[in-house]
């Protein structure tokens, strides 16, 4: 389903103009969003290698075991997290709401599959490119571990 950088070929480009700010500063979900942690520059620099993308309602944006090269910043809509029973039913795990992330995982391949519920919008980042600008920047760490923590409280 995804090619070898984790881009979905039913994706629909929303914008050309990679590094671009003005994407960023009339995003709905830039003030809670884990963007929201970076000040201009560094979202600048963010900018250089995220990918804004659509996808219509139903469109699956990875399956359970693709590899897990990408990370994706929901700007709005919502997005189903799936896992498949030995059984081969569907498990629900969560659901993701503009403003949260998903993708993010440790492993080489997704633990889950990620299907759009409702027409989506999304910021798409490789993370070859996405983990070592994390590394690089406390800040962005802090808001991460922040947002995962608190689905737990």
């Amino acid at each position: 389903m995804a090619d070898r950088d984790g881009g979905n070929p039913e994706a629909v480009p929303r914008q050309s103009g990679k590094g671009s700010l003005a994407a960023c500063e009339a995003c709905e979900a830039r003030g809670f969003a884990f963007c929201a942690a970076l000040g201009d520059r560094e979202l600048g620099e963010l900018a250089t290698f995220r990918r804004l993308e659509e996808y219509t309602a139903g469109t699956e944006i990875f399956a359970h075991e693709d590899e897990a090269n990408s990370v994706y910043n929901l700007t709005g809509g919502c997005v189903r997290l799936v896992t498949l029973l030995a059984d081969g039913r569907r498990q629900v795990m969560a659901f993701v709401l503009s403003g949260e992330y998903f993708g993010a995982v440790t492993g080489d391949r997704y633990p889950y599959g990620a299907e759009a519920v409702t027409k989506i919008s999304v910021c798409h980042y490789p993370r070859a490119r996405l983990d070592p600008f994390i590394d690089a920047h406390a800040s962005l760490q802090r808001k991460l571990l922040e947002m995962a923590w608190c689905g737990f409280r």
